[in-house]
């Protein structure tokens, strides 16, 4: 199958070598979108002489804040894999991913996830909530849903046309996260204000669930684990998700302040936001599900479950 690949980049003159050096038998089209980088990045670019490697220059915009419609009109061909600056891939990926490609019925799928391996601080930490996560790498720029939404960029048209690649680790596409506490405070406050700042009072609501719920997954998930490596990975995730967790507790004060503002039914709501409980029970089912989420990757059982319930449906429609 061909793909384009597509890599948004703004100042990585010490890193964007390394990337497209491990992916240069990947694609024969490789675009770098440039965010108006102040470096010296471009001027790397060139020296490597890639034949398959174009650089687009557009605004400035902030790490997060990506416009995947602009990304993929710049593309040759209509599958486009995303990657960044802080990513590589094994010599041997673009075989071994060709290889899994092949075995699916591509026409079904809107967004391939693809996986890869956390590397927080210079170390990867098994058990970790940053050890492997799947990632939207392929996307079909015709068919999957392009959106605005932090970390949710890429959504398939249906669960039913999304699948999940399964690799061994040593096959994964590496990812270099934080390679500083210095650079990751700084990604704390900018993550976090991009994803809470556009939130209106109920999707922050439903936000204090969600950052109670994974602190604590974190600590489930690390608490047998030892040494420095895993203790940085443990401060990390609870940093992280306890500033999301504060920015969204705030913005619900500052609602419930000025709550003679809102309507009767929001006023219902908002007595409910008073009685808030926070989701500790839940988290033992949000652990049960990470430890059965490899067998459900290796097998697309979500996405299988998904076709037979449209099947389904489709049936009593036309049994009606």
């Amino acid at each position: 199958m061909k793909f384009s690949v597509v890599i948004p980049i703004y100042n990585e003159e010490k890193r964007i070598c390394n990337l497209l050096s491990s992916i240069q038998n990947l694609s024969d089209d490789i675009i770098v979108v440039n965010k108006s980088s102040v470096d010296n990045s471009k001027m790397v670019i060139d020296n490597l002489k890639m034949d398959a490697v174009r650089v687009v220059d557009i605004a400035y915009k902030p790490k997060g804040d990506d416009n995947f419609s602009l990304y993929s009109s710049y593309a040759k061909h209509d599958w486009i894999f995303v990657m960044v600056a802080s990513e590589t891939v094994p010599r041997a990926f673009a075989s071994y991913l060709q290889n899994e490609l092949s075995k699916l019925d591509l026409e079904s799928i809107d967004v391939l996830m693809v996986p890869r391996l956390y590397h927080c601080f210079g170390s990867n930490v098994v058990n970790s909530p940053w050890d492997v996560a799947h990632f939207p790498f392929l996307f079909h720029r015709k068919r999957a849903i392009i959106t605005d939404i932090p970390h949710q960029h890429l959504v398939p048209s249906c669960e039913a046309r999304r699948a999940y690649l399964s690799f061994p680790r040593t096959m994964m596409v590496k990812h270099e996260t934080h390679t500083s506490v210095e650079r990751f405070m700084e990604s704390v406050i900018g993550y976090g204000a991009l994803e809470t700042d556009e939130e209106d009072l109920f999707a922050s609501i439903a936000g204090i669930e969600k950052s109670v719920r994974n602190i604590q997954l974190g600590q489930l998930k690390l608490k047998n684990s030892l040494g420095v490596d895993a203790a940085m990975h443990f401060a990390a995730w609870n940093i992280h998700w306890n500033y999301q967790l504060l920015k969204r507790c705030q913005m619900v004060r500052c609602a419930l302040a000025k709550s003679s503002c809102f309507s009767s039914e929001d006023q219902l709501n908002l007595n409910s936001v008073r009685l808030l409980k926070l989701p500790i029970k839940k988290v033992w089912l949000i652990y049960l599900r990470s430890l059965l989420l490899p067998l459900v990757i290796k097998y697309n059982i979500k996405r299988k479950l998904s076709i037979v319930s449209n099947l389904w449906f489709a049936f009593l429609r036309g049994a009606k």
